[in-house]
């Protein structure tokens, strides 16, 4: 399914706002899964019981929570694109610096390092016990580029070795944020309140080319599908009710790429790549670790891992309201998007991970269900970091 937003996507970080708490509404650069998951949920559910209070009735509600959607991801001109890795690392070319020799085209300007894990070097330590530090080389100030790559490139670099090669052409950066500034309005009198100011930021997503949201979705009753698949839909997605039309007939590919499944086959290291972001038991750490030796099973494969390292970015708020306490839902520390985790094979065949492709590895199962977590997988350790870019 993809949604193509009418108006500037509202979706709001986990900053207070309103008269007590602050005149300024901010905007994430890209909407959490919930906020899609919920939506379609309220789509659906008036769509099939034809009224407005239809969520009054748990049982029906319990059966909404069901539906298990996968994403969002982007969507440009039909094809999918997904955040920069964590792992990744282009900065200007300082042409005495060691990284310059792996260049090859002397008009280049950028150098290109993938940041994987490295036993530590001695006199170094750690507070993280087991863990391998991911040490860069470069020493210029980064240059990363946009924020989200096309899937083919995306694919290229979790092969992990050097048919990787970083093209501008495909890459985008997310929606500009756009600003509107609103003024409260006295009732009896009809003019705008003194110093009643307030700014709201919504996600444009009117880029001159078609852009849109891309999710998958599951639902748990045939008739359902039916229904939502019956016509396109213009729904309010986000906050401030803004419109977007909800088309189901676009499906996209959602599949593992043929020569990654076929190279990971007997590999002896992975990497876990987080599409979307991630809810898990142990804050930054999977849930299916051990705290202790970070050894753990995949649900559903043979697998057994060991965690060496991790490129996480910085941890990002999720709350919300809940309307059948009532109330506002607690914060809790979302992975972002991008974040890698390296392991060793300890056991099993990693050829199992195909079927775990964009899947939701969130330890919760309701998060799970809301699209936190997808994740893809690669490979690591196979050749050198460096790698030159291609302009």
């Amino acid at each position: 399914m993809a949604i193509y937003p009418r108006d500037p996507l509202v979706a709001r970080d986990g900053r207070p706002f309103g008269r007590e708490a602050g005149s300024r509404m901010y905007c994430l650069p890209w909407p959490y899964p919930s906020v899609v998951a919920g939506s379609l949920r309220t789509m659906l559910g008036k769509a099939i019981k034809g009224r407005r209070d239809a969520f009054s009735d748990p049982g029906f509600v319990d059966q909404l929570k069901l539906i298990r959607v996968r994403g969002p991801l982007a969507l440009y001109n039909n094809e999918l694109y997904f955040p920069r890795p964590q792992n990744f690392l282009r900065a200007k070319t300082d042409r005495d610096s060691e990284a310059s020799r792996f260049l090859k085209d002397e008009d280049s300007e950028y150098v290109v390092e993938r940041l994987e894990p490295a036993e530590m070097p001695d006199g170094w330590g750690m507070n993280l016990s087991g863990l391998w530090p991911l040490i860069p080389k470069l020493r210029q100030k980064p240059d990363l580029g946009e924020g989200l790559w096309h899937a083919d490139m995306l694919t290229k670099w979790l092969l992990g070795d050097q048919s990787f090669v970083y093209d501008c052409k495909k890459t985008v950066r997310y929606p500009s944020v756009e600003e509107r500034v609103h003024v409260r309005i006295d009732d009896d009198r009809r003019i705008g309140v003194d110093g009643a100011l307030f700014v709201t930021q919504g996600l444009d997503f009117v880029w001159g080319e078609e852009q849109a949201l891309a999710v998958q979705v599951d639902l748990p009753d045939s008739e359902w599908e039916k229904r939502l698949a019956s016509q396109t839909w213009v729904h309010p997605v986000g906050g401030a009710r803004r419109l977007a039309m909800w088309d189901p007939g676009w499906a996209g590919n959602w599949t593992m790429p043929k020569e990654l499944a076929a190279r990971l086959k007997g590999a002896s290291r992975v990497f876990m790549y987080l599409a979307t972001p991630a809810v898990f038991a142990g804050g930054w750490r999977p849930g299916w670790l051990d705290p202790e030796s970070l050894e753990g099973e995949i649900h559903g494969t043979s697998l057994k891992l060991r965690l060496r390292g991790a490129a996480v970015g910085r941890w990002q708020p999720v709350s919300g309201w809940s309307y059948e306490l009532p109330g506002p839902k607690p914060i809790r520390r979302l992975v972002p998007a991008g974040s890698v985790y390296f392991f060793d094979v300890l056991y099993g065949d990693p050829s199992d991970l195909e079927e775990l492709w964009l899947q939701p590895l969130s330890d919760d199962e309701e998060d799970a269900r809301d699209g936190f977590g997808l994740v893809c997988w690669g490979l690591w350790g196979q050749v050198n970091n460096e790698r030159v870019e291609k302009k």
